[in-house]
């Protein structure tokens, strides 16, 4: 039974003297008993949520990476949509670990190896070492995350499609919602 649900059925409330009123509520089934998820499901209802408060952090650490770009006036995002896709990753990496620009620019794919001459001038000041750790620390975090997020999703999936698979085609047949989404709704509705 919910507190809530008493709020509206008496004023004040003390341990001794309200036990019997609530049981006498219950009896009289005058309030709501609470739901109470199957322990699987509270499970898999705590990964969606995890995973959530993962990406978040996630967020926040590419965040801080940005910060770090413009406090050293590397503009990445002029060239690349994604800094924190596969050739932004390799820029990163050549960057906090010191590789000079051609060795940066021969890891890209060749799409990105088009704008060579644009990477060279934004590559091309020297940064800080203070700039380099702290963006070694960021990428090491955000793979780090990345893995994590990763095994959740695994555990979720897993879940959502042995438990309510018919559910998640159902979910998934609405535009706009796709695996994960149909997952948190199961995992946030459903009992």
């Amino acid at each position: 039974m919910h507190g809530r649900h008493l709020h509206t059925k008496t004023h004040k409330k003390t341990d001794k003297i309200d036990s019997e009123f609530i049981a006498q509520l219950a009896l009289n089934k005058m309030v709501q008993p609470s739901s109470v998820f199957p322990k699987r499901h509270r499970e898999f209802r705590s990964y969606v949520r995890l995973r959530l408060t993962l990406v978040r952090k996630r967020t926040d650490i590419k965040n801080e990476a940005h910060a770090i770009f413009s406090s050293e006036m590397l503009h990445l995002g002029d060239v690349l949509t994604d800094i924190f896709g596969k050739n932004g990753r390799a820029i990163l990496a050549g960057i906090s670990s010191g590789k000079n620009v051609d060795q940066i620019i021969e890891s890209l794919s060749p799409n990105v190896r088009k704008k060579s001459v644009q990477i060279r001038e934004i590559l091309d000041r020297e940064i800080s070492q203070s700039a380099a750790i702290r963006l070694q620390i960021c990428l090491n975090l955000i793979k780090h995350l990345d893995d994590e997020i990763e095994v959740l999703e695994r555990e979720i999936f897993n879940y959502a499609y042995q438990k309510h698979k018919r559910e998640m085609e159902i979910l998934m047949s609405v535009p706009g919602i796709g695996e994960l989404g149909a997952a948190t709704l199961i995992a946030e509705i459903r009992n």
